[in-house]
């Protein structure tokens, strides 16, 4: 449990730390993800009463949306190194603001191009 616990605090820092880096974070929340599905395994077959049994499940839940999300931005990995580029620059709050728009912009392009839609029927 206590592996499992110093995994997901890994998992929480490496995240919040500038993009190249957040790649490991997908490498410690799956690692995260094994070590407290074991430990959950190990505290039910123990027949371990009180809170530990939902707060590992929760932390093991957790551990497995920050996989996700690490796999979603791994996939648009472009549009999040442009991001986080444009953001090493902006000194205001607009130009932060100009990079979240540039950012949502080239996502919907990408997702556009990945899921075209049909063309309106003509009658």
């Amino acid at each position: 449990m206590l592996h499992f616990g110093l995994l997901l605090l890994a998992v929480i820092v490496v995240s919040t730390m500038p993009f190249p880096w957040q790649a490991v974070s997908l490498a410690l929340a799956i690692g995260a993800i094994v070590v407290g599905i074991r430990a959950l395994l190990a505290v039910w077959r123990a027949r371990v009463r009180g809170a530990l049994v939902p707060a590992l499940g929760i932390g093991v839940g957790l551990s497995a949306m920050l996989a996700l999300q690490m796999v979603s931005t791994l996939v648009t990995w472009d549009v999040a190194l442009a991001h986080q580029q444009c953001l090493d620059g902006a000194i205001t709050v607009s130009a932060e603001k100009r990079c979240d728009v540039e950012r949502t912009q080239a996502l919907e392009e990408k997702f556009a191009r990945w899921f075209p839609t049909p063309a309106p029927a003509s009658s």
